[in-house]
């Protein structure tokens, strides 16, 4: 047998696939859709206002396919890394706007705070995605509520602390010297 004749029986059998390999390459082709019209629709202008009537009508197959390409992705270390970052980014706004607009998160304890959380989204978030259905996003909220509180509020105390400071100290011209109080870390 000739090494060209090997090579096309070769690839024909690697390119015969059984009915469930069909079919689970038509489900992953169909979240990889999905996942990369969501991406699409995600990369708009953070700062303008979410309308809700502009997200389409999805099917009960595409809320199904939507959830598993979620699922896929959390299991990845990319994916539940992206997660954990965007969960810390959105509570960091969260204590922006209702706590005190100077408010940080050092990108160092992002990068630390996704790196421990990494591993729990990945083993815990995609099975309680569809335990979760739409209220995941208020779960992951929650979880770094909890895990963040205590650095938060000491830091709000101390941002306000500094406000008082320097009011008390535009108040009083006479003492125009103002204490400053440590970072809280």
């Amino acid at each position: 047998m000739t090494e060209s004749v090997e090579q096309n029986e070769n690839t024909e059998i690697e390119s015969e696939l059984t009915p469930e390999q069909q079919t689970e390459d038509v489900n992953q082709s169909e979240r990889d859709r999905i996942a990369s019209q969501m991406a699409k629709e995600m990369s708009g202008d953070e700062n303008e206002e979410f309308d809700p009537t502009n997200i389409p009508e999805m099917s009960p197959e595409e809320e199904q396919a939507a959830l598993e390409a979620t699922q896929d992705m959390l299991e990845t270390p990319e994916g539940a890394e992206f997660a954990a970052i965007g969960v810390i980014d959105y509570y960091e706004e969260l204590l922006q706007e209702h706590g005190h607009e100077k408010f940080t998160i050092t990108d160092k304890k992002k990068e630390i705070g996704a790196k421990r959380l990494q591993p729990v989204i990945q083993k815990y978030a995609p099975q309680a995605l569809g335990l979760l259905g739409q209220y995941k996003s208020e779960v992951m909220a929650a979880l770094w509520v909890g895990s963040l509180a205590y650095s938060s509020v000491k830091q709000l105390k101390t941002l306000k602390a500094q406000d008082k400071a320097v009011k008390a100290s535009s108040e009083n011209p006479s003492e125009n010297k103002v204490e400053t109080i440590p970072e809280a870390s």
